[in-house]
This record gives structure tokens, sequence and C-alpha cells, in this order.
């Protein structure tokens, strides 16, 4: 099992991606590749997952590269986005990402649907930040995901997409310690793993394949 892992940093790249490939090799080989490769013909064939990184790229001044767009827009795999990865989601499918002020420390996530990312955690869990654009709660709603979680600061810490296996979060699992660690061992064990065998059943209780 392969999982590419795109690195949309631009800004010490090689040193902030380290995080998420650790993460990942826990559980399959990685292949990463900066995001200015992909495209929608860019070929998944071989690959289980896809996770996106954070980013210095503020979506709310500037337009994502409109390759990079179809390939999100276009994702069918199991797919973490992080942060810029998570905001890349609502902007690739209409939702404008705002800006806002600094938040860089560990945060209160409030879980309001514990399913398949969040399997076996309380209400509640730290989770480290490190942004200063969010998504705006009401307007993805309006675009069919579901919000999944939230903080004081944030109102969606955590969306999944109404039918396809895309998740994303606000918040630096790859930084949070042992949550963080949990979170991914839910991403590979409760959706990646069931969707290659073929008994991925979404949260919305749709047998995806």
């Amino acid at each position: 099992m392969r999982t590419l892992v795109v690195n949309c940093y631009r800004e010490k790249a090689e040193e902030k991606i380290k995080g998420y490939l650790a993460q990942a090799d826990r559980f399959s080989d990685t292949y990463e590749v900066p995001w200015g490769v992909l495209e929608p013909a860019y070929d998944l064939e071989t690959f289980s997952a896809v996770i996106i990184s954070g980013s210095q790229w503020l979506l709310s001044v500037e337009e994502p590269a409109g390759a990079l767009a179809e390939f999100v827009r276009t994702l069918k795999l199991p797919t973490l986005g992080i942060c810029f990865g998570h905001q890349l989601f609502a902007r690739t499918f209409g939702v404008q990402v705002l800006s806002g002020e600094l938040i860089e420390r560990d945060e209160t996530v409030i879980i309001s649907e514990p399913g398949l990312l969040f399997y076996g955690m309380g209400p509640e869990a730290e989770f480290r930040e490190s942004h200063r654009e969010y998504v705006d709660g009401d307007a993805i709603e309006r675009a069919g995901w579901h919000v999944i979680a939230r903080s004081a600061s944030c109102s969606v810490e955590a969306m999944h997409h109404p039918t396809r296996p895309l998740y994303g979060v606000q918040f630096h699992p790859e930084r949070s310690g042992m949550n963080g660690e949990k979170l991914f061992d839910n991403f590979y064990n409760q959706v990646v793993y069931p969707f290659v065998k073929g008994t991925y059943q979404h949260p919305q209780g749709r047998t995806y394949r």
C-alpha cells in the first residue's frame, strides 16, 4: 500500500513535511511530491491514500492553481487534508476561505461526530493549531460538507465530504502528540484499509465501493 504525500509548503518544505511522512510511514509506503506536479491526469493507480499538507499559502488572497484545484476536485481515494489541505478542500468546492488572527497554540477541539476520524476518542481532545485562515462553517455546510468538530477559535476544526472519503482537519495532527497519532491511526484503520478491502462505510451510511 502506498500513500501520496503532497508537500504544499513554500518555505522550509523539506523540514516541515517530515512529520507527515513519519506518521504515514507507520502504515504504508510513502511517496512525496510537490503540489506543482499535480493535475487531473496525475496517475493515482498505485496509491491507496493521499495526504495534503499545510502551507504558507494564503487562500483568502490567492486562488489555488487551476491544475491543483482540479486534481483535488476529482479525488476519490481516501484523502486527509491538513490545515492548508483542509482549506484547499473548501476553496476547491466553492467555499471562500476567510482570514483572521494568527493562532499558534494547543486548542481544545469539541468533537460532534466521533465517527471514523475520531473513533475511540472522547468528546474533546487537544490538538496543535498553527493558522491564520479558516473555513466558514455555515458556508461549508451549505456546500454539502459535514462539520464534525469545532473549537472556541474555529467553527470548522474537522469535516468530511458528503459522499467521498475526503476528510479535512484545521489542526496539525502530525504535531499533536498522542492525539495526533490516534487520528492518523483512525484515518488508516477506519478509512483507508477498509477502502482498500472494499468494505469502507461512509459516515453517512453509504458503502463507497
